[in-house]
């Protein structure tokens, strides 16, 4: 779904897309479409650059961005870029920060409704 999201809006740029997860060092492989695979997929179709961007977290996940970021230095592509995980943006956590705080006011405005309904005694 996110692959077609991409080719489909007006202002892609990108020829191809793929996923490649990441698999932990410990604990065995937990998928085969890796990102080491993605990278040499594109390398052995005579890609010249790459875009990574581990669009899967909206939590800190320094491990991932790490290792993430070395698989993409080590490919040596001429052209490469890693895009942060978007919670590094200040305008992402307002915005994140706005929905959890209009959802608690929800609840709140329910509870109140559901206490003003029970009878007084």
């Amino acid at each position: 779904m996110m692959k077609r999201r991409i080719m489909e809006d007006p202002r892609n740029v990108f020829t191809d897309i793929r996923q490649g997860c990441m698999n932990h060092t410990a604990g065995g492989e937990w998928t085969s479409e890796t990102v080491e695979k993605a990278l040499e997929e594109f390398r052995r179709e005579g890609c010249r650059g790459v875009v990574m961007f581990p669009y899967g977290f909206f939590a800190d996940n320094s491990e991932t961005e790490y290792q993430a970021r070395e698989l993409l230095e080590s490919a040596g592509f001429p052209l490469s870029r890693y895009v942060p995980c978007i919670n590094d943006s200040p305008a992402f956590a307002g915005w994140l920060a706005g929905k959890v705080l209009g959802e608690l006011n929800r609840l709140s405005n329910i509870q109140k409704a559901y206490e003003s309904l029970e009878p007084k005694p």
